[in-house]
């Protein structure tokens, strides 16, 4: 269950007081309505991701369900004001069946717990696709940068039958924050094969609170990007995540913006010209990680 070309990649935390931006009326060429999807997709993917660990806590907190050998993954489903989280078994030669069900609402979860399905309930084909997307998607070759990764499945926005399958590097490491590695793929309506796909950085970019100073406060997090003009739906996952403001350098365009309350606001467009200074040693990268 839940344990998440040259280029360079710059990451750090920064302290309060060491930097600060003021929001700029303008600058920028960027879309509001595709920042306002991008803003959008990022919610609903953090919402899955954390309905999934808080269920999958609240299911390890059961001594009689922690133990239950069968179960083998499970499922989310977005309700008005929650997610469904459904843990399916999974033998080898068996149907896969929902063995315990918890609903995580948006607000308070403080009081969430499972309950067994009895007998096991038979998935619906479309949760039986979205399962098998997920596992095509783990079963695949990637760029992985954590020893464990968790998965959040959501039905594919672009107007047909598929899925979207985001694969979200983790640790159980209080003092680190892993982001390099994940990746995107699209996945068709029966989840067997894969359409398309995109990964989020080139490193394994891993934020390290333990280098914080003595004392310091946490104001913000900075990442340098290549690969789009503009945050991406992971740098909102990233700031919901971690409750910190994130400031996301975009390189092709020299352009820095700051993700903070999931809103992606433009700060300012950097005119010097030269690289920003910092490299792939600003990044750590897990032992055996994968990176450029």
């Amino acid at each position: 269950m839940k344990s998440r070309s040259a280029a360079f990649a710059a990451a750090a935390l920064l302290a309060a007081g060491q930097a600060a931006a003021q929001l700029l009326p303008g600058g920028t060429d960027a879309d509001p309505e595709k920042l306002r999807a991008t803003e959008a997709l990022g919610l609903r993917i953090y919402r899955h991701d954390r309905a999934a660990a808080l269920a999958t806590d609240a299911l390890l907190a059961k001594r009689k369900y922690r133990n239950d050998k069968r179960v083998s993954g499970w499922l989310t489903e977005a309700r008005e004001d929650a997610v469904l989280v459904s843990f399916v078994s999974g033998r080898d030669g068996e149907a896969p069946a929902i063995l315990y069900q918890i609903t995580v609402p948006d607000g308070d979860a403080r009081r969430i717990k499972p309950e067994a399905v009895d007998p096991p309930r038979s998935l619906a084909p479309s949760q039986q696709n979205a399962l098998q997307a997920r596992k095509t998607v783990l079963q695949s070759r990637y760029e992985a940068c954590t020893p464990s990764y968790n998965t959040v499945v959501l039905p594919s926005d672009s107007g047909g039958p598929g899925w979207s399958v985001f694969l979200l590097p983790s640790t159980t490491n209080a003092k680190q924050i892993p982001f390099g590695g994940a990746h995107r793929m699209e996945v068709s309506g029966d989840g067997m094969t894969i359409t398309q796909s995109r990964r989020y950085t080139n490193t394994c970019i891993a934020f390290d609170r333990g280098a914080m100073p003595r004392k310091a406060e946490e104001a913000a997090l900075f990442v340098s990007h290549l690969l789009d003009p503009a945050p991406t739906e992971l740098h909102v996952w990233l700031n919901q995540m971690i409750g910190k403001p994130v400031v996301v350098m975009t390189s092709t365009n020299r352009s820095i913006w700051m993700v903070s309350d999931a809103r992606i606001r433009f700060l300012e467009k950097k005119d010097d010209g030269g690289a920003p200074a910092a490299d792939d040693a600003a990044a750590t990268r897990p032992a055996g990680a994968a990176g450029d």
